[in-house]
């Protein structure tokens, strides 16, 4: 998914923007919950 990242928000335009940063958040919560469950 990552690959097709860049053209998938191009297409999406300025709503994109202001959702890729949520969507690194919600990532880096991800991979902190599951290095603490480790």
């Amino acid at each position: 998914m990552a690959a097709r990242a860049p053209d998938f928000w191009r297409g999406r335009g300025p709503v994109a923007c202001a959702l890729r940063p949520l969507s690194a958040l919600f990532g880096a919560l991800a991979r902190r919950r599951r290095a603490r469950v480790r």
